[in-house]
């Protein structure tokens, strides 16, 4: 695998991670972006690795984490798509999520 080959399954990788979260908390892109402060075509660009010639930076990837409650970690593990989270299953993931935004809040 070359260095280009390798940064772009990174780029897949983290688009991939984000488009997921985002679907987990039920967030459109323009949700996400107000979220972030961020215009909406932006959220396109960061979840579409070849429609940028980068992926985003650190403090990017940390804002993120931070908006969807995750560890900035998770943005680099593969995982395959997974459907909506229903019923409890949802329920717990916000819970999870609104307990992260708590503690990283009164750090």
């Amino acid at each position: 695998m070359t260095e280009s080959e390798f940064l772009l399954d990174l780029r897949e990788c983290i688009a991939n991670n984000i488009r997921l979260h985002r679907h987990a908390r039920g967030w459109t892109q323009e949700r996400m972006a107000d979220e972030m402060g961020v215009a909406e075509n932006y959220i396109y660009l960061l979840e579409n690795p070849h429609a940028r010639n980068h992926g985003p930076s650190l403090s990017v990837l940390a804002r993120i984490a931070y908006n969807l409650g995750i560890p900035v970690t998770d943005m680099f593990v593969q995982r395959e798509a997974q459907p909506k989270l229903r019923g409890r299953a949802a329920e717990l993931f916000l819970h999870r999520n609104r307990l992260l935004n708590e503690a990283l809040n009164h750090e």
